[in-house]
């Protein structure tokens, strides 16, 4: 069987199976498809958007075209922000007149992220792909205080934050802001060039919470309604981390502790200083606190967040990483 006949007849037993059993069956049969899988992580992460979901084919393919892994580098370059959307359509439109028929509406449901073609659940693909980052990635700290006991010192200690989350997600020349379901906010767009200086040209994910500041630039407000409510010129960020691209759309990455990276955060915002004289960010207050009683009269009033410096990030939450309520 040819790779385009194959890849038709999956899709077909796919959308053809009657339950999510079945239908996981069949994804467990060709699990070795790598095609297989970059099309349903294509079509189902909340992270890969190609804004076509206004785009008007104009060719439905041809018979005995090529198969549509051949044209599978468009989809990445979209994502990548490496055309325009005139530019991404006019690609899409010579795929297609050159793609075999029978794959046309895979490629094109995959673009527009069409989850009801395949009518597949996270569950059911994460049972064959465990991988596979279907959800927002969010990492949250513990509440049990006690796992300060097995940890190593020295610690980092923060005051802890208060406001809207969001991720400032920088890749490719482009900048996002997503709150913690992985909402795109364009109320933060006069911002886009402060974060794009301050990334350094890399791929990264910037954690935090937006706030609301007066004048004396002083927080007066940190509901998340009242700060999405805000002029945009009254709001700022409270940065405590930088991800890896890369690693933020998988989910986990182990690359890199805790330390390195928020001392990451402080570094590019020395950097960025010339071209972000009035920036709309700061580092939030932090410590490192090298004996247990030390962190303890840190922390012995207000609310903290107490990291493990060779802590790893990872979506979900964090075992290194302890909310503490004094």
């Amino acid at each position: 069987m040819s790779r385009t006949g194959l890849t038709r007849t999956i899709a077909d037993k796919i959308r053809e199976a009657a339950t999510q059993a079945e239908k996981q069956a069949v994804l467990e049969y060709y699990s070795y498809e790598k095609l297989l899988k970059r099309i349903i992580l294509y079509t189902y992460s909340p992270l890969i958007n190609f804004n076509m979901q206004d785009w008007k084919p104009k060719s439905a393919g041809k018979l005995h075209g090529m198969g549509m892994s051949k044209f599978m580098h468009i989809p990445e370059d979209i994502f990548q922000n490496k055309f325009t959307q005139e530019e991404a359509e006019f690609a899409c439109n010579v795929a297609l007149q050159n793609m075999n028929e029978d794959e046309v509406d895979i490629f094109v449901t995959m673009l527009k992220k069409d989850k009801d073609y395949f009518d597949l659940t996270n569950k059911t693909i994460n049972a064959v792909w465990p991988d596979l980052k279907l959800t927002y990635p969010i990492s949250c700290p513990s509440k049990n205080i006690s796992l300060i006991d097995k940890y190593t010192f020295p610690l980092v200690a923060q005051k802890m934050s208060r406001g809207l989350r969001v991720n400032i997600i920088v890749r490719c020349n482009s900048v996002e802001f997503r709150d913690k379901n992985g909402n795109v906010l364009h109320n933060f767009d006069i911002y886009v060039e402060q974060f794009g200086n301050l990334a350094q040209n890399g791929s990264v994910v910037f954690d935090g919470h937006a706030v609301v500041v007066n004048d004396e630039m002083q927080i007066v407000a940190t509901d998340d309604d009242v700060v999405l409510a805000a002029k945009p010129e009254n709001v700022r960020f409270i940065l405590w981390d930088t991800i890896r691209y890369d690693g933020f759309v998988e989910g986990k990455d182990n690359r890199i502790g805790y330390n390195w990276r928020f001392n990451g955060v402080e570094h590019m915002m020395f950097l960025a200083i010339d071209k972000n004289p009035t920036p709309c960010y700061r580092a939030c207050e932090s410590g490192v606190f090298n004996t247990r009683e030390e962190l303890d009269k840190a922390i012995s009033s207000g609310d903290w967040i107490v990291k493990e410096l060779s802590g790893t990030w990872h979506d979900g939450v964090t075992d290194w990483e302890v909310e503490s309520r004094n």
